[in-house]
């Protein structure tokens, strides 16, 4: 257990509305990032890209985008502005910065079409992200049970959709490994792994009030 994943991180954060407010607005960016990132892919998709992988692909871009409204209402319920934007830099672009020195839509769009590279590197920083998100969450929830928002019904809403996510990432990685590109899943997957770890200490820091997310990972 990392502290990210331990409930009684959020237990302080949980009992002080500004602090859950500012917690809920990275959520709420990081789910709509993730939204455009995953919009801007279907549109760049190379051939050999499987129907079924386009369909999963919209559904979760419509998840991620139904999921910042959920944290959104919960920001509108402690009396905030519901909003996305922000100074904070989500994990999901701390991750690029920190592997190609590029934020996400910057490196989607560097190529007019993606390869099959891009796309693993998409699936494979997508299936970190969505398991730690999954930890996150459920430790976030055992922390506010008795809170007297709706926050615990819309992360356990959230968490349903989330096991869809994984389970369809894990199967296209696992379809890749059958043609051949194992060894190429493994090394993005230990990229993305090191990568969220670095991130995760960055994002710790700014919770606690200390920093920005993403200051820490060249130090």
């Amino acid at each position: 257990m990392t502290r990210a994943t331990d409930p009684a991180f959020y237990a302080p954060l949980v009992a002080h509305p500004a602090l859950l407010e500012r917690l809920l607005r990275l959520y709420v960016k990081e789910e709509m990032e993730g939204a455009i990132g995953l919009a801007t892919i279907l549109t760049t998709l190379p051939d050999e890209a499987a129907p079924h992988f386009v369909l999963t692909t919209t559904r979760h871009c419509c998840d991620e985008i139904r999921h910042a409204g959920h944290f959104a209402a919960v920001i509108a319920e402690l009396g905030g502005r519901p909003a996305w934007s922000g100074p904070e830099t989500s994990i999901l672009d701390a991750m690029f910065a920190d592997l190609y020195h590029l934020p996400q839509r910057v490196w989607i769009a560097s190529a007019p079409r993606l390869g099959i590279g891009d796309v693993l590197t998409h699936l494979t920083i997508s299936w970190v992200l969505e398991i730690r998100a999954v930890e996150r969450l459920r430790a976030l929830v055992a922390a506010a049970r008795r809170s007297p928002t709706t926050l615990v019904a819309r992360c356990e809403a959230i968490l349903a959709d989330e096991d869809f996510h994984i389970a369809y990432i894990e199967r296209e990685l696992r379809r890749w490994r059958e043609r051949g590109r194992g060894e190429e899943v493994d090394r993005k997957l230990a990229a993305a792994l090191a990568s969220y770890d670095r991130a995760e200490v960055a994002y710790l820091r700014v919770l606690e009030g200390g920093g920005e997310p993403g200051e820490a990972q060249h130090g």
